[in-house]
Order: structure tokens, then sequence, then C-alpha cells
């Protein structure tokens, strides 16, 4: 029998999702265009993140333990349900992607320039691979280490970054482009919407009254975190200066001083944060590889999973530079995004009206 997980798990997975490679990109994408006021824009994603959550949650639950495909094909016209797991599957393999060619660009750009785009990939999707094919429990054993240093990363940035901040350089609050705002929104929106792997967590969880809100609560606490340290970085470098940057907490890690003797603190930031990509980046191969063999009816085998793992090695080396990250971002917001969506609107419906038929 399958080991269930606690309430404090779910905590900690969703916390983790909310963190991944992509997330650290988010505040540059925000305040590009929209200065401060992109900071409400990451909220209002961030909102919308969670109507995702509630909604998977409450799908999650109506499925009452089965396979969440298999529960689709059962409510919604067979075509309609393939479209849907299809686009979800999608998402969250270009998601994975996305996060693993962020955090490679990064390494590679600041860190080790030297060594082959090829070859740190390849080292962190089979660290990576090998903690996903243990299975959820072990991810979670892991990902709670993982919190502990994103725990230790916030308030590292907070109080480095504090003595700096001056709140007249983070204002005014001003909207100057109002599609612009609206992009940013839609864009924090997909990346929140990441809450789906939900659907694939859920059913290993102890059923208990208050699991949304758990889940729910991890998601509100990312947002708030990520809505704060773009604050600071605001107040710190001024808007101007702000949006010019695209590894912006990284930037933050450069000012902190730990003594007379410590330096470089942004490589220990890089390391705590290795910690957490390669959690969230479990949880996301976890629920990927998963959702593809609901999709396909087969088991998961071995052979399968590092497959999997190396169709994703190909797919973030052929991200060779940030030009094609962010073309493929693109695609990622206008089509997958939508799709999925809507998909799972419409088995709500489906799942809503089956519900009706029954009690009459």
């Amino acid at each position: 029998m399958e080991q269930k997980l606690s309430q404090n798990d779910l905590f900690t997975l969703i916390a983790l999702l909310c963190h991944g490679g992509y997330f650290w990109v988010l505040p540059s994408f925000a305040t590009k265009e929209n200065g401060s006021m992109g900071i409400l824009s990451m909220l209002l994603g961030a909102g919308t993140g969670l109507l995702i959550l509630i909604l998977a949650y409450r799908l999650s639950q109506k499925a009452n333990g089965q396979p969440i495909f298999q529960y689709l094909g059962q409510i919604m016209p067979k075509p309609l349900a393939q479209v849907t797991a299809l686009a979800i599957w999608s998402y969250l393999a270009i998601f994975l992607i996305l996060c693993l060619a962020f955090f490679t660009e990064m390494m590679s750009s600041r860190l080790l320039v030297d060594t082959p785009r090829w070859l740190i990939s390849g080292v962190l999707l089979f660290l990576i691979g090998r903690l996903a094919a243990l299975g959820l429990v072990d991810i979670t054993r892991f990902s709670f280490f993982a919190l502990i240093s994103l725990l230790f990363l916030m308030l590292m940035l907070i109080l480095g970054n504090l003595p700096l901040f001056e709140i007249i350089q983070a204002l005014p609050l001003v909207l100057e482009n109002g599609a612009a705002f609206v992009d940013t929104w839609l864009q924090v929106s997909n990346a929140y919407a990441i809450v789906l792997c939900l659907l694939f967590i859920l059913p290993r969880v102890k059923q208990e009254k208050k699991n949304l809100s758990w889940a729910a609560s991890a998601l509100v606490l990312s947002a708030v975190f990520l809505s704060v340290m773009t604050f600071l970085a605001m107040g710190v470098f001024g808007q101007d200066f702000s949006q010019t940057m695209f590894w912006m907490h990284l930037e933050q890690a450069k000012i902190i001083q730990l003594g007379p003797y410590l330096e470089r603190v942004e490589a220990i930031y890089v390391i705590l944060w290795m910690t957490v990509i390669f959690a969230a980046s479990s949880i996301l191969i976890y629920c990927t590889n998963h959702s593809l063999a609901q999709i396909i009816q087969r088991p998961l085998t071995v052979k399968m999973h590092w497959l999997l793992i190396f169709f994703f090695w190909l797919c973030c080396n052929y991200l060779g530079n940030m030009e094609k990250i962010i073309l493929l971002l693109g695609y990622f917001n206008q089509i997958f995004f939508w799709l999925m969506i809507g998909g799972l609107l419409l088995a709500f419906f489906f799942a809503q009206r089956d519900r009706k038929a029954s009690n009459l």
C-alpha cells in the first residue's frame, strides 16, 4: 500500500512548485514594462492561480481517487477529454523545460561560463531524474530540506536589502501601459497554473478537511514573498535600473554583506537556490511523466521515465539562448494555457451536470 502524504507535505510541495526556475525570472518580466505596478500584476496573477488551484482541487475530489484523465474520459466526450489531457501534459512539459532552460542559462552565463551547456543541463537532469524516480514520498522528504533553504533565502534577501531600501525609489505606482499590464497578468497567471500538479498529487494525500486551505496558503505565501522581494529591489535599485535586470534576485544577493571576510554571497544564494530547483523540478517530472502514462494508459516504467528525461534534455539544449526561450514562452502563453484551462472548465461543467442529473 502506498504511503499517504500529510497536509504539511502538501504545503511543502505546492510551495516549492511556486518557486521553480521560472518564478525567479517573473519579477523581471512583470516590471520591465510596468515598473512597480508590475507587483500588482503579479498579485492578480497569483489570484488567478488560486482560482485554478480551487478548480483542480474540486475536480480531483470529484474523481474520488481515479486517475484524473480516466475521470475526464467518463464525464466528457472522448475527443474533448483527449485534447484536454494532451494540453495539460504539454503545459507541464513546457513549464519543466522552461524552468530547466532558465536555470541552465543562469549557471552558464553567470557562474560556469566555460562549461558546455549540454553538460550543465545533463548533470542537472540526471540528478533531478534520479530523485523523481524514487517516488513522491522521497521527493517530499527532500523537498522539506529544500523548503528550509527557501526560507533561509527569503530571510537572507530581506535582511540584506532592508538597510539599503528607500521607498521613494519604488514610487510612484503609476499604470502607464494598460496592454503591457494585462499581458503581464496573463503571464503570471500562466506560471501559477502549475498548481494543476495538484491533480496528480492529491490522490496521494490523506483526505482531510483543510487540504485546500493548506495548498492555497502555500500559493498565497509564494505570491507575497515574490512581491515583497520585487518591491525591495525597486526600493534598492530604483525603478529605472530594476527594469533592466533579468536575474533580479541574484542582483539583490550580490549586495548582501555578511561580515568583512565572506565574499561572493550570491554563490551561496545559488547553491541554496539549486536545492529549491532540484525539488521543484523533481515534482514537475513526477507529475509530467505520470500524466503521460495516464494518457497512453500504461504504467510508468523505468525505461519510459529515462526516455522522457532524455527528451527534456534535448529540448533544454535546443533552447540554446534567451531569444529561443522567450519565443517558447510566447507560444506557452498563447496556446496550451488556454486549451488547458478551457478544457478543465468544460470538465467541471460536465461534472456538475452529471451530479445534478444523478440527484433527480
